[in-house]
């Protein structure tokens, strides 16, 4: 099982070990179509949010919001081409027993944004929750994350958030901001709130991945290969929600960073 250390080097000490993405995960990172697309659709939970809370920013089929299609499917087009890379080339996994070992990809620029395609770890760092992110189920499990929330640190099991690595800086990218996160045809809208090892990348918290359909276990869940897209946006502080747990303002800011995006850049 590969071991992709987030170490919250900026608001904490701790380290942790995502999951190798070990499980089947299906071809390609977005698309024109799908049945499950970010919306305000959507109801039940489970993943350690309460009720209607958990399927927030997912709607299904014809309940969709054309405007939530309109975002993924342009968000899709727009990354599928890399115009300038950023940093420098990153690793998916350093197990040699993990099957991404050796794949790798690099961060690439738009105007107002970063992107990259890579496969997704399971980080379980920050706030324990029984059954899902503690010591007992994540290897390298750690009490705090980079970011922290009105309340201390984020609980993965609940927030949806995304790791970067350590050493990676972008003019306009800060702790908290909307990532749009795209998988399967599938799309939902994150944080960045922990940082990770200098030469990996492709991580997010359990809520993250259970948003997006993805086996979310730190033991043996995640996504294989390059099957998730992440845009993260670089506008400063106008990129961060105010209160970054509350997913309705983070969807809400994130749906219009993200159609700002689309209007200053071409695929």
């Amino acid at each position: 099982m590969a071991v992709a250390m987030a170490m919250a080097t900026l608001a904490g000490d701790g380290a942790g070990c995502g999951s190798s993405g070990m499980s089947a995960a299906p071809p390609g990172s977005g698309g024109a179509g799908g049945s499950v697309v970010l919306g305000s659709g959507g109801s039940g939970g489970s993943g350690g949010l309460p009720g209607d809370a958990a399927a927030a920013d997912v709607a299904t089929g014809g309940d969709a919001p054309a405007v939530a299609v309109s975002i993924r499917d342009g968000l899709t087009a727009l990354t599928r081409t890399c115009k300038m890379t950023v940093g420098h080339v990153y690793g998916f996994d350093s197990d040699p027993q993990d099957p991404d070992k050796g794949k790798t990809t690099q961060i690439c620029a738009l105007d107002g944004a970063i992107f990259w395609i890579a496969d997704m770890d399971i980080d379980c760092d920050g706030k324990a929750t029984p059954g899902k992110c503690d010591r007992e189920d994540d290897c390298c499990y750690a009490p705090d994350t980079s970011l922290h929330g009105n309340n201390g640190p984020l609980t993965a099991a609940v927030t949806p958030y995304v790791v970067l690595p350590t050493d990676f800086v972008q003019p306009g990218l800060e702790l908290g901001t909307v990532v749009a996160v795209i998988y399967n045809n599938q799309m939902t809208y994150a944080i960045f709130g922990d940082t990770g090892p200098n030469d990996i990348i492709g991580e997010a918290s359990y809520a993250c991945a259970e948003r997006l359909g993805i086996n979310p276990s730190a033991k043996n869940g995640g996504a294989l290969g390059a099957t998730v897209t992440y845009v993260a946006f670089t506008k400063g502080t106008a990129s961060v929600p105010q209160d970054v747990e509350d997913q309705d303002q983070t969807r809400t800011l994130g749906e219009s960073l993200a159609k700002e995006l689309l209007e200053k850049n071409q695929p």
